[in-house]
């Protein structure tokens, strides 16, 4: 029998970012085994990452130095699908480089966390 998914929307909205500004989301809790799709579009490049909480605090600039992303890794959409493979908080991190223009992006986070089935059979 196929695996059974409870969905659920994490994020659904427009974030707009002025060039050289960043956005965090707040902390999603996930659970070994759900799977979680992430998408982004905008009218300007942008960089984007969805990270778990370690290496959210290993990415994190401090005293004004922007979130690390690889350089030339900026693009005008971005889609990621993860698997989880233990229980964790996660982190969506949105950029906008200091030589591209203010960006409207939209984001979304589809997470599908599988379904306990009830057996039948007495167990």
């Amino acid at each position: 029998m196929a695996q059974q998914y409870e969905r659920s929307l994490l994020l659904d909205q427009d974030i707009p970012l002025a060039s050289g500004s960043e956005w965090y989301s707040d902390p999603f809790p996930l659970l070994k085994g759900d799977l979680v799709d992430i998408t982004a579009t905008a009218n300007e490049n942008f960089y984007a990452g969805f990270f778990s909480r370690g290496e959210f605090a290993e990415r994190y600039g401090r005293r004004g130095e922007p979130f690390f992303f690889r350089y030339g890794s900026d693009r005008a959409a971005y889609a990621k699908r993860l698997i989880v493979d233990e229980e964790d908080e996660f982190y969506f991190v949105l950029r906008v480089g200091v030589f591209s223009g203010n960006a409207r992006i939209h984001a979304r986070i589809l997470l599908r966390r599988p379904v306990e089935e009830e057996r039948h059979d007495g167990r």
